[in-house]
């Protein structure tokens, strides 16, 4: 069964998002950045989904994180953000 790490600070996004995915994954839950990538160290993943505006660590600085360890797991983006500026950053550095 693959695994996915589902980070997004709002828990109601996270229990639906996990509920409906469970069917078919294992879900791993984070509810920020730093949570995410500690999880990252726990467990293999095989894709990330990843909410861009969290406090403390937001997406994009997690994204980075994530590549600066050398991980090439597969990252989607879960947003309402509309910014086109963060998103074309976070794709330059490698989101799905």
């Amino acid at each position: 069964m693959k695994t996915i790490l589902l980070i997004d600070d709002s828990q109601v996004d996270r229990k639906i998002a996990a509920a409906t995915l469970k069917r078919d994954f294992k879900v791993i839950e984070a509810e920020d950045g730093h949570s995410g990538l500690q999880k990252l160290g726990e467990d293999h993943v095989d894709i990330i989904l990843l909410d861009v505006n969290m406090p403390g660590l937001g997406g994009p600085e997690t994204l980075r994180e994530i590549r600066r360890l050398g991980l090439d797991t597969p990252v989607i983006l879960l947003t309402g953000e509309v910014r086109t500026n963060i998103i074309s950053e976070m794709m330059s550095d490698g989101i799905a």
